[in-house]
């Protein structure tokens, strides 16, 4: 099915994990990062910009902390590179992590998920997220992984959904995953795709294999 990976600056990494769980109706806390270098900025301008978008501004990182206003904080004294304030956006249907997100804990705090800008999976150039993978169709990809694992039917899964609310659902055996990355791909009927090296990867690739590196 088709993805959407890291943009070129944003390099969605490779490496093998285990799905230990998927959350369904998942909130987005927005990383620091991107906080500082993409929200801060609109904040700037207007400090109402996080209710018009209907996001959640709490006082610190702390799991406890209590949410606050952001009327209330002098955003031109805010530090971008340590932004020390969290922001959640709440589930819902404008979520951008969609209905279901599949997670691998990880030093690189990528994961796969659903999103609420499903048109996207039709454009050619698909390097558009910060490194997270969202996946087309991902709640018949969350029902084909729970049937392979026997743990949760295909109607527990819609009724979970349906109650708006978000929960966490373990495999009862991880699932294996693997990022990868090529630039050429043998279809089925033995044809030679070239593909665009969009992280610039093939050079490196080609020092390894054939000497040089």
């Amino acid at each position: 099915r088709r993805v959407i990976v890291g943009q070129e600056y944003h390099k969605t990494p490779m490496f093998s994990d285990k799905i230990s769980f998927s959350q369904f109706n998942p909130t987005w806390t927005i990383s620091r990062s991107i906080a500082g270098n993409e929200i801060l900025p609109h904040l700037r301008k207007d400090a109402n910009y996080l209710k018009q978008k209907g996001y959640v501004l709490y006082t610190s990182w702390e799991p406890d902390a209590p949410a606050m206003s952001a009327t209330q904080i002098d955003w031109s004294s805010v530090n971008r590179k340590n932004f020390p304030y969290r922001i959640v956006q709440p589930a819902g249907p404008d979520n951008v992590l969609g209905q279901v997100k599949f997670l691998f804990p990880n030093r690189f705090s990528v994961y796969l998920h659903d999103t609420s800008s499903r048109q996207l999976f039709a454009k050619e150039d698909r390097a558009l997220s910060h490194g997270c993978i969202r996946v087309d169709h991902a709640m018949e990809y969350a029902k084909l992984l729970y049937n392979l694992d026997k743990s949760l039917a295909s109607d527990k899964i819609e009724a979970i959904v349906a109650s708006d609310q978000t929960t966490d659902v373990k495999f009862r055996r991880p699932i294996p995953i693997h990022l990868t990355y090529f630039t050429l791909w043998v279809e089925p009927d033995g044809t030679v795709t070239d593909l665009e090296d969009i992280y610039s990867r093939d050079k490196s690739m080609e020092l390894l294999l054939f000497g040089g590196a």
